[in-house]
């Protein structure tokens, strides 16, 4: 079974209880969980192929600023590449926060689930 559904399905069993809150909750983690997950999978393609972009414009200005680095232009297209290649990985890190944001709310959603067993484990054992 997939690792987030595992998650999402142990979750949503300790929560509940029948009741309209916790169907409510069941729903809000559910949509939560995915609606991050696709996002952060989006992102990941999308940040792919704008690398690759990246790469490709980073090793043309510094070969174009390379073959005339004794002229202004050589001097203008290495700072370009600099520039773009700056600019990648803005959005390199960009997409490592929303993965650690994803992990990090998984993990919340482990300690939560955690604490309602012990939870539902003393409401059992108490008379």
């Amino acid at each position: 079974m997939d690792q987030p559904d595992k998650l999402r399905t142990q979750l949503l069993a300790a929560a509940a209880d029948g009741s309209a809150r916790s169907q409510q909750y069941e729903r809000e983690v559910h949509t939560m969980l995915a609606d991050l997950e696709k996002r952060v999978r989006f992102e990941k393609r999308i940040v792919v192929v704008q690398w690759i972009f990246i790469v490709l414009m980073t090793t043309a200005f510094m070969l174009i600023g390379g073959y005339k680095h004794e002229t202004m232009t050589g001097l203008w297209f290495g700072i370009q590449g600099i520039f773009w290649f700056l600019f990648g990985a803005v959005f390199l890190l960009m997409a490592r926060f929303s993965q650690m944001q994803l992990e990090l709310l998984k993990e919340i959603k482990r300690v939560e689930l955690t604490a309602l067993e012990v939870k539902e484990q003393l409401s059992a054992k108490a008379p």
